[in-house]
């Protein structure tokens, strides 16, 4: 019998390598070995389950999200200029998480859909603000009246979010409410800045046809 310290993810990865190791050094004829139940065995078999669908599952929500934006804008530059925040919000996120050592496990795993389910609004708002006012005004006009309106809006919704999860940080006992609320907030941080920077900085360097007035496909 052997006991755990933990389940986290590298303790159980270690773990099953062990196992593993042993049984390719040490094989006997006629039988075959098969993990063992439990909790670190049910924990492996998750983890692993987890490693093979979590790539897949974030493309797919990103495809559904890229989809929705290139049919109301009818162009394929909004859904690559909304892909490019989205994109940066997770890959920090997933930095993050490495530099805290947060595994990726079935608690962590729904941060990213909720977090872009959550947070693509806000790049959203600020696009399409950015292409209502740039009919009357230039470009450069459209996008400081847009952050100094909308721009403020999102950051006081963010902040609003924010608060509502920040207690759990601090507040909870229970590691899953602080990984959680944390990882959120991060996401959501990551959303709403990249919304009134780099998505704004971006329309300004390359002033797309759909934002300046050709909604054709582009």
């Amino acid at each position: 019998m052997v006991f755990f310290k933990d389940a986290t993810g590298d303790t159980v990865r270690r773990a099953v390598d062990h196992a593993k190791n042993f049984i390719a050094d040490n094989p006997i004829d006629g039988v075959r070995y098969e993990l063992a139940g439990g909790y670190v065995g049910v924990t492996a078999a998750a983890n692993e389950e987890i490693e093979h669908s979590e790539l897949i599952q974030t493309a797919l929500i990103l495809i559904v999200v890229m989809a929705s934006v290139l049919v109301t804008y009818r162009s394929f530059t909004a859904p690559a200029l909304v892909f490019v925040v989205l994109a940066i919000a997770v890959l920090v996120n997933r930095a993050f998480m490495g530099i805290r050592g947060i595994g990726l496990n079935v608690n962590t795993l729904p941060v990213t859909a909720v977090g872009i389910g959550i947070g693509v609004d806000y790049a959203i708002y600020i696009l399409d603000r950015i292409k209502e006012e740039a009919t009357h005004l230039p470009v450069e006009d459209a996008i400081v009246k847009t952050l100094s309106t909308t721009g403020a809006a999102v950051v006081f919704t963010a902040v609003t979010v924010v608060a509502g999860i920040f207690y759990w940080i601090v507040g909870s006992n229970l590691r899953f409410n602080s990984e959680m609320a944390l990882l959120l907030t991060l996401l959501m941080g990551g959303h709403m800045i990249g919304a009134i920077t780099i998505l704004p900085m971006m329309i300004r360097i390359f002033k797309p046809r759909f934002i300046t007035g050709d909604t054709g496909a582009q």
